[in-house]
């Protein structure tokens, strides 16, 4: 009588030597031959998630190299279902910075779909963009493979994952979720880059944001690691690195940032977020060459904007994830206050005085949301941004409202934001060109002309008015400021289709 086999023991198809992976891992890089035979065991269960676990460990202990990334991302696809995709579709990703106070990515996606696009927004890990979405009633952004496939069909672009499209994308998520400090940018760029390649990307764009002057070389390294791994999955992208330290949304808090995002898909959405949405959008068109030139594609996305397309296929996307049609013809109609909950109190942040808006620190209006207005979700708390970049305020100016549950706000909480998440510069402007007048009294003239000697009269009164003009001029600095003047450094890293990379560094002069 055969003796049955241990629990423990695996067949010959899924054995696979864990401890040897790790000691290789641990002290030396690994080959493709290797990872590829680590992926495929974890699919196959060989690789069970405590042994998945320890290696994502040790990923957070010892980074991947780039090139382990790029062979484990290729692995993964292998592993990966594919969606089905058709070859006279442009299928295209925006990816934007995941963060709080930016909502660019929420806009793209239908607003991508309006211009032709087909985009599939397949989202990977704790998503900030999810969690805003799912602050509408009824959305739901958990997917099966052939709803995914039918919303393309019909509506041309989705938000939202899978637990099918990838096993051991999946298995990796639900570890990291758990264990929200292992992190690792290689692990993460490995895992969301095959999930495109899988969804049958053609063409990517993709904002890295840079939190000062002093970090640039990681953004900078991050944009290159972008464009090197979807070069070598076969994908064309352009990378733009923009200032992270300015929020790309005028509302702080996922209701309110989901507000903004109708209003500027309506067509009346802040300059700065346009600006340089119209722009990246623009890089995309040129890419598929549905334009020549960025100008033309920066039109196009504008137009879509102010016909309210965009607005009608992000409610159209919205209803096919779940969310009623009486919702969305409220979101339509703007009635927000019937969708979302609302903080029962406002406070208007003023001006303490006159000047131009230099710049808006998103971390310390980020500062006041999570530490003083219990944090994000759906509670209606947050911070409506009144101003923008380079506008010029006077004394007493709504620089923001912030919407919240207690009564009142604290000194502190006002002082954050009035004195250090707004940096206004102090210009008095002065108006008065030149001045003229007649009235000299009498000894004031008589003591000019004695000191004068040979001066005759007109000369004198030519030194007084001159005199007069500098005292006022003196009272008030003339401006010419704009928001164009506002200092903004702006870097691109480029994988052109040739496959050079190019990096273009604009700065913007004052």
């Amino acid at each position: 009588m055969a003796s049955e086999k241990p629990d423990t023991e695996v067949n010959s198809e899924l054995a696979f030597d864990f401890m040897s992976f790790m000691m290789v891992y641990k002290e030396k890089q690994l080959q493709e031959r290797e990872i590829k035979s680590f992926v495929k065991s974890i699919s196959s269960g060989a690789v069970n998630d405590f042994q998945l676990c320890a290696w994502l460990c040790s990923v957070h202990e010892k980074p991947l190299k780039f090139s382990e990334t790029a062979k484990l991302a290729k692995a993964m696809l292998e592993e990966s279902k594919r969606l089905e995709t058709k070859d006279d579709w442009n299928v295209v990703s925006y990816l934007g910075s995941d963060v709080m106070g930016d909502s660019r990515c929420l806009v793209a996606v239908p607003l991508l779909a309006t211009l032709g696009f087909t985009v599939p927004a397949i989202q990977v890990g704790n998503n900030v963009s999810l969690e805003k979405l799912k602050c509408i009633p009824g959305f739901n952004p958990e997917l099966k493979l052939e709803d995914m496939n039918s919303m393309l069909e019909k509506v041309g672009c989705f938000a939202g994952y899978s637990q099918d499209l990838n096993l051991v994308e999946s298995k990796m998520n639900t570890i990291l979720k758990s264990v929200e400090t292992l992190k690792s940018n290689q692990l993460d760029l490995a895992r969301q880059f095959s999930l495109l390649a899988a969804c049958g990307i053609t063409h990517v764009f993709g904002d890295v944001g840079c939190v000062g002057k002093g970090k640039r070389d990681p953004a900078f390294e991050r944009a290159k690691d972008i464009t090197n791994l979807t070069k070598s999955l076969g994908i064309k992208c352009r990378v733009h690195v923009s200032d992270a330290t300015v929020p790309y949304s005028t509302m702080l808090g996922y209701p309110l940032e989901i507000r903004d995002v109708v209003t500027v898909l309506g067509g009346e959405g802040s300059s700065d977020v346009v600006d340089i949405l119209s722009l990246q959008c623009a890089h995309l068109l040129q890419m598929t060459e549905k334009v020549e030139s960025l100008n033309d594609g920066k039109k196009m996305v504008i137009d879509a904007l102010a016909s309210g397309e965009a607005l009608t296929k992000f409610l159209e996307m919205l209803e096919a994830q779940g969310v009623s049609r009486d919702t969305t013809d409220k979101l339509r109609e703007r009635k927000f206050d019937e969708v979302f909950p609302v903080a029962p109190h406002q406070t208007k942040i003023e001006a303490r005085f006159s000047g131009i808006i230099r710049d808006i620190r998103l971390d310390q209006l980020e500062r006041v949301v999570k530490d003083h207005l219990g944090g994000y979700g759906n509670s209606g708390q947050g911070i409506e941004i009144a101003v923008e970049i380079g506008s010029k305020v006077s004394a007493g100016s709504c620089l923001a409202v912030v919407h919240h549950s207690k009564d009142t706000l604290t000194s502190k909480q006002k002082g954050i934001i009035q004195n250090t998440a707004f940096d206004i510069e102090k210009i008095h402007f002065n108006r008065v060109v030149e001045s003229f007048r007649n009235d000299w009294p009498d000894k004031k003239r008589k003591n000019r002309n004695s000191k004068s000697g040979s001066r005759n009269e007109a000369d004198t009164d030519k030194l007084e008015v001159k005199d007069e003009v500098k005292d006022e001029v003196k009272e008030g600095v003339s401006s010419t400021t704009s928001t164009d003047s506002v200092p903004k450094d702006y870097v691109v890293v480029v994988n052109t289709e040739n496959g050079d990379d190019q990096r273009t560094v604009i700065e913007k002069k004052e």
